[in-house]
């Protein structure tokens, strides 16, 4: 069995990762509760295109994510925009911009969810 102590974006997703590889987890946890700091998080169409891979995708919904195409530059007076490279992809597919915490606890939510894996709350 896999254990992972206090886990992030990083460690829920190679939670999922190893749950859907047949293995056990355990996840020993402080509290289920929503993260309550204000941090914002930018999740690239590629790191997008990873949580459909792991069946994820929903994670962003219903946390007030806003779609994000491209970046827009400014200096000196001028700026330009800069697109992601989105054409080959469904429409889905596009950066997410979303507060952290909530991320964290759709996560969580979801996880609870699979077989092979357990919450262990270490107070």
């Amino acid at each position: 069995m896999d254990t992972l102590h206090e886990i992030g974006v990083l460690g829920v997703n190679k939670k999922f990762a190893f749950v859907y590889d047949g293995r056990q987890v355990r996840v020993i946890e402080r509290d289920l509760t929503e993260p309550d700091r204000i941090v914002g998080e930018l999740l690239q169409p590629g790191g997008y295109l990873k949580l459909a891979e792991l069946g994820l995708e929903d994670c962003v919904e219903e946390i007030d994510a806003q779609r994000v195409l491209g970046y827009a530059l400014f200096k000196d007076g001028r700026n330009t925009k800069l697109s992601y490279p989105l054409e080959k992809f469904h429409a889905d597919v596009a950066g997410r911009s979303f507060h952290n915490g909530r991320f964290i606890r759709r996560m969580r939510e979801k996880a609870a969810t699979l077989p092979k894996f357990g919450i262990i709350l270490n107070i």
